[in-house]
């Protein structure tokens, strides 16, 4: 009988262990908006694509740009249809 409760003991921790291990969250913007967020931005048109607090996306005319909006998280590199049609190849 002993034999068996620590065979059902290991069988648990080992499950519960499995149970923990989580996949690697994938990234859904490449660059993080940091604090204290931008006052004044450059005029340099380079698109990005934003997304913000609702898990939005639009498209910004830089990342200077779009992290000056405080509702913005971060942004991926490229206007947000340019940045679909990339993931689609």
């Amino acid at each position: 009988m002993n034999g068996i409760k620590t065979l059902m003991v290991l069988i648990s921790a080992t499950l519960l262990l499995a149970a923990c291990k989580t996949l690697p969250e994938k990234k859904v913007v490449e660059v993080l908006c940091k604090e204290p967020r931008p006052q004044m931005c450059t005029m340099i048109y380079q698109p990005v694509c934003g997304l913000d607090q609702e898990r939005q996306f639009k498209t910004y005319s830089s990342g200077c740009n779009a992290c000056s909006h405080n509702e913005v998280v971060g942004y991926n590199p490229d206007a947000c249809e340019d940045a679909i049609k990339k993931q689609m190849h």
